[in-house]
C-alpha cells in the first residue's frame, strides 16, 4: 500500500490518494496517472495488515514471536470463539500458524453461540434491543437507559430510526429499569446456557435470580463462619476428625459433594459448562443450604459433640464446592474462602454412596409431602404443629425412626411421633 500526494510541501490544493502496488515504481506510475502531475512524493504506508490478517497473528504475537523463542507458550490448548467468525479468524490463525511454525496454534476449538435477547432475537441496533454488560452488572434505571440511547444518537452511533426503536424497546422490555446483578451473576448466567447451541437467549430476569442464588451462598457462608468461630473450629479440630462419628446425614452430604465435584470435573473436561453450573446450583440450593445446614442448626446452637462434627462437615463442603464454583464466580468465592476454616485434605470421593443417597432421598420426599400438606392447610411454624407419622410396615418404620430429628427440622414442626 502506497500513499501519494502531488506536493512534497503540504498546501491547501495538495491532493492525497492511496494506491496498491507491488513496488514503489509501480506505485509511482499509478500515482502519475491518477494525479496528472509530476510533483509527487510517495510514502509507504506503515499499517498494511487488515483486521483479520493482524488478528490471525494473535497466538504468535502474544508469545513474543518473532523476537523470541515461543516454545512453552505455543501452541495453546484451547480457543473459545463464535461460530460466526470461524472462517474469518480461526481458519486464518491455523493457516499462519502452520506456515510460520509448522504447528496449529491450538489443540481444541470451542464454538459458542450468538447471544440473543430473551425472545430469541439477535441483538442489533436495527431491532433496538441492545443491552450492555455494564448495564447488567451495575444496573440502569429506565431514564438512564434512555439517556444512553440519546447519547448514542448524538454521537452518530444510532440513526434516527434506530434511536426510536431503541427507546420503544427499552421501555417495553425494562419498564422498571435493568436490575443490578453484578459480575459474578452475569458470568454464571452465561455459563448456565449450553454455549454450544447456535443461539443463546439471555434474560436479565434469570441473571437477577442467579444474583439471589449467590446471595443465599453468602448468607450460608456467614452462618458457617460464625458457627466455626463460636465453636472455635480450627485446624486442630480437623486433625482430630473421626469418620466413625459421622451420622447418616453427614455421610449423605459428603456423598452428594463427591458426586457434584465429579460431575463438575467431567463437564469441565468436555466443556459442558451448563451441566457443571446446574450441578453446583443443585448442591448449594437443594442439598447443602435447604437440607443439611437446616438439620445442623440445633446441634450447633447447643454446642453438642454432634454440632462440632457437623460444623466441620459444613466447612469441608463449603470450601470444596466454592473452589469449583470459583471458576464461574471468582469474586464472591475469593472473598468467602478467606473466612471459612481450612480443613484437612479429605478424600471426598470415597464417601460416595448411592444406597445411602436413595434412603435419604426417600426421607426428603416424605418431608416435601408434609410441607405441601402444611401449605395447603395454611399451617405455619407459629402454630407449633405436631407431626405423627404412620408407617405401613415394620420395614418402613425402621427406615423412618433414625431420621425423626431431621424430619422435625426440615418440616418445621414442634414434635414428631412415629
Amino acid at each position: 500500500m502506497v500513499r501519494s500526494s502531488n506536493s512534497s510541501i503540504q498546501s491547501d490544493n495538495a491532493k492525497e490518494v492511496l494506491v496498491a502496488a507491488h513496488d514503489e515504481q509501480e506505485a509511482l506510475m499509478k500515482a502519475l496517472e491518477l494525479l496528472k502531475s509530476i510533483d509527487i512524493s510517495i510514502t509507504r504506508d506503515q499499517d498494511v495488515l487488515d483486521t483479520w490478517f493482524s488478528s490471525a497473528l494473535l497466538p504468535l504475537s502474544v508469545s513474543g514471536w518473532p523476537n523470541k523463542e515461543i516454545k512453552g507458550y505455543y501452541p495453546l490448548d484451547l480457543i473459545e470463539t463464535g461460530h460466526d467468525i470461524f472462517f474469518f479468524w480461526v481458519a486464518r490463525m491455523v493457516m499462519l500458524g502452520l506456515i510460520f511454525t509448522g504447528q496449529t496454534p491450538f489443540q481444541k476449538i470451542l464454538l459458542n453461540g450468538i447471544v440473543c435477547d430473551a425472545h430469541g432475537r439477535k441483538i442489533s441496533k436495527s431491532l433496538g434491543n441492545i443491552i450492555t454488560p455494564q448495564q447488567v452488572v451495575k444496573g440502569a434505571s429506565l431514564q438512564n437507559s434512555q439517556k444512553e440511547i440519546e447519547a448514542s444518537d448524538k454521537a452518530g452511533i444510532l440513526n434516527d430510526l434506530e434511536t426510536q426503536k431503541s427507546l420503544i424497546s427499552v421501555h417495553r422490555m425494562y419498564p422498571s429499569g435493568i436490575p443490578e446483578c453484578g459480575t459474578d451473576a452475569l458470568r454464571f448466567t452465561l455459563c448456565s446456557h449450553n454455549i454450544k447451541n447456535h443461539f443463546i437467549n439471555f434474560d436479565v430476569t434469570e441473571c437477577y435470580t442467579n444474583k439471589k442464588f449467590l446471595n443465599k451462598i453468602w448468607q450460608a457462608a456467614r452462618f458457617i463462619a460464625a458457627a466455626a468461630e463460636s465453636l472455635e473450629i480450627s485446624a486442630k479440630v480437623f486433625e482430630d476428625f473421626n469418620e466413625s462419628l459421622l451420622c447418616k446425614w453427614d455421610l449423605w452430604i459428603l456423598s452428594r459433594l463427591a458426586h457434584t465435584l465429579q460431575q463438575c470435573r467431567e463437564n469441565f473436561e468436555n466443556c459442558n459448562l451448563h451441566f457443571a453450573t446446574a450441578g453446583l446450583k443443585k448442591f448449594f440450593y437443594n442439598e447443602l443450604c435447604d437440607v443439611y445446614l437446616e438439620t445442623t442448626k440445633n446441634n450447633i446452637k447447643l454446642k453438642s459433640p454432634e454440632g462440632y462434627v457437623q460444623c466441620s462437615i459444613l466447612c469441608i463442603c463449603l470450601r470444596s464446592a466454592l473452589q469449583d464454583l470459583q471458576l464461574f464466580t471468582p469474586f464472591i468465592c475469593e472473598e468467602l474462602l478467606k473466612y471459612i476454616p481450612q480443613p484437612i485434605t479429605v478424600d471426598v470421593c470415597k464417601f460416595y454412596n448411592s444406597t445411602l443417597e436413595a434412603e435419604i432421598e426417600a426421607i426428603l420426599e416424605v418431608c416435601e409431602q408434609i410441607r405441601q400438606l402444611k401449605s395447603r392447610s395454611q399451617i405455619s411454624r407459629k402454630h407449633e404443629p405436631y407431626l405423627r407419622l404412620y408407617a405401613h410396615s415394620l420395614k418402613a418404620l425402621s427406615i423412618l425412626q433414625p431420621h425423626l430429628s431431621e424430619i422435625k427440622a426440615l418440616t418445621l414442626t414442634a414434635k414428631v411421633f412415629s
